[in-house]
């Protein structure tokens, strides 16, 4: 059997799929390093609160 050659505005919408599919995946990875980040973050304030507490609750037990 012959195999047909894609038209050219078959290929050109392939590539285009392709670019744009290229093109969300790297927004996707952005964002996923952006969520990340920010887990971090709020990892690190919950730290600084229990922290805090902490501190609270044994100046509050010096105090009795």
């Amino acid at each position: 059997t012959k195999i047909k050659p894609m038209k050219m505005s078959t290929v050109n919408k392939s590539k285009r799929a392709r670019s744009s599919f290229n093109r969300k995946v790297e927004e996707n990875m952005k964002l996923e390093k952006k969520n990340l980040n920010l887990q971090q973050i709020n990892l690190r304030l919950k730290n600084r609160l229990i922290l805090a507490q902490l501190k609270v609750a044994r100046l509050q037990a010096q105090k009795n």
